[in-house]
């Protein structure tokens, strides 16, 4: 069983069609979520995101109620379930919400709507930590997207029970209740609903809750009742305002309640910091939750001292997002060359490694640029201590180590980071180009046209063309990025579309790759004599790069062409042996690379399928290579 404490909730509010309903009732309608409604009627694939903590874990939570419940009033929609269950409450969920690929692989809230509950994970917690937290994912979510819906939920907690028995509600969900007021944004208090139905001898405190905050499946139940209930409301509310419209409406965004809101918070890789040598970055992380991690280790305290991590942020406050098991290191830090101080971080006895947040400081300067050191502690625990770190956590700002830097400049200052490619093109290569190597040595413009998906983008976002001209200076390329999201010649072929995306250009070269072919060779070979009936470019066939690692050409890959492991790479050879194209293997030596780099797949990617700035160097270098006789410089 994995102990990733990964939380994540849902809920949504919304009752009178006139007037804002007390926060004693079920839920509050406020602006209903009407955008979502609009986007479900179009049958596109849309997100539902839920976001909270480990009520999302049980048999059947809630969640899934909600998404079924919206699939069957909006049929033919195709509605994405994703729930984001994760530790450290609200003020963790602030940082979360941030876009931050490079460190967990995805945009996790790109939804078109958010159900958002950390209400048992925040109890306890003073009102001003729970407005600028919750504040803070409201206007950090909203910063992403201004037509996403957001929904409160407020689940219950054992803790909350002795409150509700009062006849009172919990501060915790009082002090929610002011900023989805403030912004106009939908509620449902489940953890009401719940204590008064345990209250009143429907069920049993001990036959609702599975464990903590977890309800079981008669407790999933009950939540996802009143779930239902909130979204017959809501669709109520949208028939009555359909007569106003039925357009997709952004939000307007009001001053914040709080000046210390953590509306600015945001996740940074370790990438961002200045690590000893001896650290090992771009390891594979024990468990699926950050794409690499940062690991140094110490035996019985030996040399622990004068490894220091050092980063620098302005703002507020900063955290650690770290992994720990039974082997996890003590730190201590220093803030602005303050005294030694150990980290309070949580300790795990246990085998498995756990996601931690830990809270470094707060409060500081807001305007003030800060330096954070991290190293090991001088007093550990006995035997091997191990550092796993993931992400700091900074309500603020970090500056890009390559600010104010060219392209070419960031590109090269990336590359230098890595191991150097050792790649040997074949000998006979350039025989269907020969113009372009022509205009390469004798310093012509070369206009190069790049046909296919975001892998294509991502290879023209090496710079390879900048590159290129400093190996051939007098030479001139316009790179042409002719692209479209998870697309390949199955669609450029029809409907004369490459007139729009090749013909109108008049390239020199044709580059068509990427990872959305589909295995298409008849497609391939469409647009390869549509564009010939009319033009003459020389034209460069790209096997596939990056991707999930379940696609077949990572999943089944060989170094050397193997039709019976993976056909499409064979079948594009022949196809270019066909039509006289260029023929690049960019497979084989682009995965190679990184399997012989020491460093794991996620260390290349910014997503579970695109590369970063490391992954774009690993492809345009390695085209880089094709296209010169000697070593790029």
């Amino acid at each position: 069983m994995r102990k990733i404490l990964f939380y994540c909730c849902v809920i949504a509010g919304i009752f009178s069609l006139t007037a804002l309903v007390a926060a004693e009732d079920d839920f509050v309608v406020r602006n209903g979520i009407t955008n979502s409604f609009i986007l479900f009627e179009q049958k596109e694939y849309q997100q539902v995101a839920f976001f909270g903590n480990e009520t999302l874990k049980g048999k059947r939570p809630y969640c899934n109620a909600v998404v079924e419940y919206f699939r069957k009033h909006f049929e033919g929609a195709n509605i994405g379930l994703k729930p984001f269950p994760d530790q450290g409450g609200s003020w963790y969920g602030a940082f979360r919400v941030a876009r931050a690929e490079p460190v967990f692989g995805a945009t996790v809230h790109n939804a078109c709507i958010e159900f958002i509950d950390f209400a048992p994970d925040d109890f306890g917690k003073n009102e001003q930590e729970i407005i600028d937290a919750w504040e803070g994912i409201v206007r950090g979510l909203l910063s992403f997207r201004r037509t996403m819906d957001i929904v409160f939920v407020y689940t219950l907690s054992p803790e909350m029970l002795p409150v509700f028995n009062t006849g009172q509600t919990p501060h915790v969900i009082r002090w929610a209740e002011k900023v989805a007021e403030h912004y106009g944004l939908p509620s449902v208090n489940l953890a009401k609903v719940a204590a008064e139905k345990i209250n009143a001898g429907e069920i049993s405190r001990s036959d609702f809750f599975a464990a903590g905050a977890q309800p079981s499946p008669k407790g999933e139940e009950i939540y996802a009742v009143t779930m239902q209930k909130f979204i017959d409301a809501c669709l109520t509310f949208r028939q009555a305002e359909q007569n106003k419209t039925s357009k997709i409406i952004a939000q307007t965004v009001p001053a914040p309640i709080s000046a210390t809101n953590l509306e600015h918070a945001q996740v940074i890789s370790y990438d961002w910091t200045y690590y000893p040598k001896n650290w090992i970055a771009g390891k594979q992380s024990p468990i699926p939750y950050f794409r690499h991690i940062l690991i140094a280790e110490s035996l019985d305290g030996a040399d622990p001292l004068g490894s220091t991590l050092t980063m620098k942020f302005t703002g507020s406050g900063i955290g650690l997002l770290d992994l720990a098991d039974n082997t996890a290191a003590v730190y201590e830090y220093s803030i602005d060359n303050s005294d030694w101080k150990i980290l309070n971080a949580q300790p795990f006895n246990i085998d498995e490694s756990v996601v931690r947040v830990t809270k470094i400081v707060d409060g500081l300067e807001v305007t003030k640029e800060h330096v954070l050191k991290l190293r090991f502690a001088e007093q550990q625990p006995a035997g091997q201590r191990t550092l796993r770190i993931g992400a700091f956590l900074v309500d603020g700002s970090v500056k890009d180590p390559y600010a104010g830097l060219s392209p070419l400049e960031r590109a090269d200052a990336v590359y230098a980071a890595m191991n150097p490619i050792q790649y040997d093109p074949p000998k006979d290569r350039w025989k269907h180009i020969p113009k372009t190597m022509e205009k390469l040595r004798n310093g012509e413009t070369l206009k190069i046209v790049m046909l296919g998906d975001s892998i294509m983008g991502d290879t023209g976002s090496s710079f390879y063309d900048k590159i290129l001209e400093r190996q051939y200076p007098n030479c001139k390329i316009e790179r042409i990025m002719s692209l479209r999201g998870s697309t390949g010649c199955w669609w450029y072929k029809d409907e004369n579309r490459i007139e729009n995306y090749v013909l109108k250009h008049n390239p020199d070269l044709l580059m068509i790759g990427g990872i959305s072919q589909r295995g298409d060779i008849d497609s391939i070979r469409s647009v390869i004599h549509q564009v010939r009936s009319k033009q003459s470019p020389e034209i460069m066939l790209l096997t596939p790069v990056f991707g999930a690692e379940s696609d077949p050409h990572l999943k089944n890959w060989t170094f050397e062409i193997n039709a019976e492991k993976y056909s499409y790479r064979a079948e594009l050879k022949k196809l270019a042996e066909d039509e006289n194209c260029e023929f690049v293997d960019l497979t084989g030596i682009t995965w190679k690379y990184m399997m012989d780099s020491g460093k794991c797949y996620g260390w290349f990617k910014r997503d579970y399928v695109h590369a970063n700035q490391r992954g774009f160097q690993v492809i345009g270098r390695h085209l880089v290579r094709y296209l010169t006789s000697d070593e790029p410089k």
